[in-house]
């Protein structure tokens, strides 16, 4: 069912400083938005983590991408997870495939006609309205009339009744007041600020209360989140969460498309309520009012609930198996499909066109017709609360009947018992109240007095706690309970303590054999302890629990006390996920006196048959971590926790990460910088871990001890550092174990990021790298290391151990780089180093930056030192590996290659042969095996630069001023300024980038001689040397060129205390295009 653009929008406030921010936003800092025209939006939206920056830039005119979009919207809305779309071009292992899918299972995203849906193309206006709009729910309009907007042709016809709509709607304009700008791409800036002129309040943060304005929707999207103030529109887009409207009035429409989600009016008043989501529901209380509840056909199972003095003047249903219940009014159900209707006199209609049953209260079931006066009902006439008894009944008018049929066994509360109904209806039979004889147990039922009750179980009240527990089950303590023996559990019990206390006067200590504890699980008993109770024991007596037997205890929460152990295994397992835990009486060695709170039986715990593991909880002066009664760094706190050190000699144990327990199935989630630390923890140990949002690994949080497997779930990983040489973001001395790295999106701003820095390799255990993007926004000018690679920084290094084999498939690299350290690699910084038997297979690797080194430049390694090994010891088999961009080197002499080291192994040269590509790797001044020479002609316009055969290129002539101020760095020319000139020839004559004092330089044409040297003076030099400086054109970069005495002389036009003397280097620089592909320096 379609739902409707109602009034409200119209209201939209076009200020963004009227608009409610949540509670649970906390406002980044980016360094490139302040005083930008969308900053407060780009603040608000950053707070609730929508839509990122990356390394303290936002780009707020970066352009987005279909999947930017639709994760953008999938984390708005908090939409599920979904099933494969189907789009043939989101694949499992692309980052947004995720939120492809949710936003296609939303109804969000539609894909193009040839079952694709284009996630990476930039996302035009038109395509970026139309998602929003499904998003928020908004009909598009009919008939639409653009035709204000010149460009209104340019709408393509799927979007028009959208983009309408949203226009009418003060959601989006034009670009101009006659323009729409359909086909542009739109920007991030330009998304902040839609969503803040369509989301007025915005609701992330379970339990909070936020106060509307009336500007625009509130958008609810946690748990347990109360709405006040003026609210016109209401959507509830995500599963299982409850959300309460207090005392708003006149709400135009509420919309509930979260499956399982519901919606409280509480002393509120609406015009409209859609339910559109599975078993959705609404509720009315404290004279709450809707005139109009519609329950969509997407809305199978959902519930509309009249609390007693509320009114809902009309329901119209489409839904299967819906429910109209409460003791309020409810005058009018308008439905095409079967329904229940349970509350008073209420007018049912079938509005199909096929018959329908209708059950009443009392589960009597009515066949409603199609036409004249079999096509409507009132049901409940007169009652006010269902009968018992079994039996058949039917139903008025062209009706049907029903026999109903019940359980053997009872059901109960406090003042009743009765047999439910097994036939699906609400009905039951046998009801009675509860008669009790002298054992204060029910004569019919057996359920016990609750005035004397200790325990109940489904309702049903047990006089002890004993008595519950033998008989297995969900057991609820009803009071608190003094015991006078161990209560023994050997069955499968949830205990809820309820709040409640169970302690004991008397002593329980071996009062019968084994009795060691106020309550203690044995043979076949699975005791679960939860409902934040106490267990206390008496003062030098007993425990408070101990496990014996095999047995299995799980403590969820709870205050447990006992003496020398709170809680004791002698044989079994337990596991402790909370609680608060200390001790009364002390062991009596003073050293160890805290050390036994919790303990196993020596032997059993060296056997393997009693067992501790602790996920959580408090304990007083006892480190679970390191329990030295067990034996000094004996740790019963599970993989993936720590014990963290409190005030008051307490321990806490805490998770280290977002969930998981490390395995495969469920492995550790990881969604911060220290979650991502906190992998160091575990000590190198081979677990699996889940990236589940873009982390910025914060300087010092480096991964420093790894194996297993790194699943960077298709999300980013960048570094926060912003000075040094390069960034590594695992730094590991050497791998622990067999690792694997996949699904990672490598980002970096201005230093250059390695997934993997590797010092000392040691035993061989082998790695797989795969599916992993490196990108960066901008060209990266700063690296200085040596054996840079993207992958891997350092050599694949092989000791000792098995034969080993290093996977690297599916890698992309999109990053332009400088590196002035010695040997750059594309994938490894170095080359094989074998000592044993060791394969390296590369697969569907691509290079699409241009990389530049100062001496071993490659494309599979750069530094070719050992690569003799790789002949004795190893095999490198490549598959589809390509370079798009130039590879190349700053120095002559240097080694470029696919494989460099060709005229030290057959291997590598082999590697050359089939894989290296014509025209993309360049040594030094040799461009393709052609020579840059410069000849300075004097007759000519311009200095002569000839490049053997190599019409293809284009050459600029550049000067260098060894003088202050007046290099790169402000030192003499060196390698280091060759390495910063940009690869790209607009940008290097940019003249705001701090190149301009590099000059493109014409010969003087009056110069009647051949030209030997060049020069530099300050004005005041250039005086002293007889240059009539007044006389010379100064161009608007301030400096002069003049010949004087066969010498070229550059006069800066500079102030009296600046001094220039100095010769002049020539470098020539040549491009192909725009890409810079060699350089000579004369």
């Amino acid at each position: 069912m379609k739902r409707k653009l109602l009034s409200i929008f119209l209201a939209f406030a076009m200020s963004v400083s009227l608009l409610t921010v949540g509670a649970s936003a906390v406002e980044p800092t980016y360094g490139d938005v302040a005083g930008h025209w969308a900053e407060a939006s780009i603040d608000r939206w950053s707070g609730h983590g929508i839509i990122q920056g990356n390394n303290g830039k936002f780009n707020p005119n970066g352009q987005l991408t279909c999947a930017h979009f639709a994760a953008i919207l999938a984390r708005l809305l908090k939409l599920p997870a979904a099933e494969n779309a189907g789009f043939a071009d989101n694949t499992p292992d692309a980052w947004h495939y995720d939120a492809i899918n949710r936003c296609a299972a939303a109804g969000i995203l539609k894909g193009n006609l040839n079952g694709t849906v284009t996630p990476n193309a930039p996302i035009t206006r038109e395509r970026a309205m139309v998602m929003l709009g499904r998003a928020l729910g908004i009909e598009p309009i009919e008939n639409p009339d653009l035709t204000k907007y010149a460009d209104a042709a340019q709408v393509a016809s799927y979007a028009r009744g959208m983009l309408a709509a949203l226009i009418e709607a003060g959601v989006v304009g034009g670009v101009t007041a006659d323009q729409l700008a359909p086909q542009n791409n739109i920007t991030r800036a330009a998304t902040v600020t839609i969503l803040d002129r369509a989301i007025g309040t915005y609701a992330d943060k379970a339990g909070e209360t936020v106060n509307a304005n009336g500007k625009g929707i509130v958008l609810v999207v946690a748990d347990d989140v109360t709405v006040t103030g003026e609210v016109n529109k209401l959507l509830v887009p995500t599963n299982d969460i409850e959300v309460t409207v207090k005392g708003s009035e006149n709400i135009d429409d509420i919309t509930v498309s979260g499956d399982n989600s519901k919606v409280i009016l509480d002393n509120a008043s609406a015009d409209n309520v859609t339910l559109d989501g599975e078993k959705s529901a609404v509720e009315t209380k404290n004279g709450a009012k809707i005139d109009n509840v519609i329950m969509s056909e997407n809305a199978p199972g959902a519930n509309v609930n009249a609390g007693n003095g509320t009114t809902i003047k009309n329901v119209e249903n489409h839904a299967e198996d819906t429910t109209v219940t409460g003791n309020g009014t409810v005058k009018k159900v308008e439905s095409d499909s079967d329904i229940t209707v349970q509350t008073k006199e209420t007018d049912v209609k079938n509005s199909g066109d096929s018959k329908i049953t209708v059950t009443d209260k009392s589960g009597k079931d009515t066949t409603v017709g199609t036409t004249g006066s079999g096509s409507s009902t009132t049901v409940n006439k007169g009652t006010t609360s269902s009968g018992g008894g079994g039996g058949s009944s039917s139903g008025s008018g062209s009706g049907s009947s029903h026999s109903h049929s019940y359980a053997d066994a009872w059901s109960y509360d406090d003042t009743y018992h009765w047999h439910a109904a097994t036939c699906g209806h609400n009905v039951v039979s046998g009801k009675a109240e509860h008669t009790y004889g002298e054992d204060h147990k029910c004569t019919v039922c057996g359920s016990a007095d609750p005035a004397q009750a200790a325990a109940s179980i489904n309702g049903k009240n047990y006089l002890t706690l004993q008595e519950a527990v033998a008989v297995g089950g969900e057991v609820k303590l009803l009071k608190d309970v003094d015991i006078s023996e161990t209560v023994i559990v050997t069955k499968a019990v949830k205990l809820d303590l309820n709040g409640k206390t169970i302690s004991n006067t008397n002593d329980l200590w071996e009062k019968r054999a084994a009795d060691w504890s106020l309550l203690s699980v044995r043979a076949g008993g699975d005791l679960t302890i939860t409902g934040n109770g106490t267990l206390k024991a008496k003062e030098n007596d007993c425990y408070a629990v101990d496990v014996q037997d095999g047995a299995t205890l799980t403590i969820e929460n709870g205050t447990f006390v006992g003496n020398i152990h709170a809680v004791y295994v002698y044989q079994g397992e337990l596991t402790v996920k909370g609680g608060a835990y200390s001790i009364q009486q002390k062991y009596p060695d003073a050293a160890k006196a805290d050390e036994f709170v919790l303990n196993c039986y020596d032997k059993h715990r060296t056997e393997g048959t009693a067992k501790i593991t602790v996920t959580g909880g408090t304990f007083v002066k006892f480190n679970p971590a390191n329990c030295a009664a067990e034996g000094a760094g004996t740790n019963f706190v599970a993989a993936g926790y720590a014990a963290k050190k409190l005030e008051d000699d307490k321990y806490e144990v805490v998770a280290l990460f977002d969930g998981g327990t490390g395995t495969a199935e469920d492995p550790f989630l990881i969604a911060t910088s220290k979650q991502f630390k906190a992998i160091d923890q575990l000590n190198g140990a081979p677990y699996c871990f889940k990236q589940t949002a873009d982390i910025a690994v914060a300087a010092g949080d480096e991964v420093t001890k790894f194996a297993g497997v790194y699943d960077g779930g298709n999300q980013e990983l960048s570094s926060a550092r912003t000075s040094g040489k390069f960034a590594a973001l695992f730094n590991v001395a050497g791998l622990s174990g067999h690792a694997t790295f996949k699904n990672i999106h490598v980002t970096m701003g201005e230093l250059a990021t390695s997934l993997l820095s590797c010092a000392d390799w040691g035993t061989s255990y082998g790695a797989d790298f795969e599916n992993l993007t490196f990108t960066s926004t901008s060209e990266l000018t700063k690296a200085n290391s040596n054996n840079f690679g993207f992958v891997v920084i350092n050599a694949i290094y092989t000791d000792n151990g098995d034969p080993a084999t290093y996977n690297f498939k599916d890698i992309t690299v999109n990053v332009n780089l400088q590196n002035a350290g010695t040997c750059t690699g594309v994938l490894i910084g170095s080359g094989p180093c074998f000592n044993i038997s060791t394969t390296m297979n590369f697969i569907n690797c691509t290079n699409n930056g241009t990389i530049t080194g100062t001496s071993s430049v490659g494309f599979l390694y750069g530094n070719s030192a050992y690569i003799e090994s790789l002949d004795e010891s190893g095999t490198i088999n490549v598959t589809n590996c390509t370079t798009n961009a130039v590879i190349k080197s700053t120095k002559d002499s240097a080694d470029v290659a696919f494989a460099p080291g060709t005229s030290k192994s057959q291997k590598a040269a082999e590697l050359n042969t089939s894989y290296q590509q014509a025209d993309k790797y360049i040594v030094g001044n040799c461009l393709n095996g052609k020579t840059i020479s410069v000849t300075q002609n004097a007759g000519a316009d311009e200095f002569f630069i000839a490049i053997d055969d190599a019409s293809d290129y284009t050459y600029k002539l550049v000067l260098n001023v060894a003088a202050t101020y007046r290099t790169l760095d402000g030192e003499a020319w060196d390698e280091a300024d060759v390495a910063k000139i940009p690869s790209n020839w607009d940008e290097a004559w940019n003249v705001s980038n701090g190149l301009k004092y590099l000059i493109a330089l014409n010969k003087d044409a009056s110069a009647a001689d051949e030209l030997n040297s060049f020069h530099a003076y300050d004005k005041r030099t250039a005086t002293s040397k007889g240059i009539d400086t007044d006389a010379l054109s100064y161009n608007e970069d301030g400096y002069a060129i003049v010949v004087k005495d066969g010498t070229n002389c550059i006069v800066f036009n500079t102030t009296e205390d600046t001094y220039i003397d100095s010769n002049v280097s020539i470098l020539v620089y040549a491009y192909s295009g725009n890409t810079l592909v060699g350089t000579k320096a004369i």
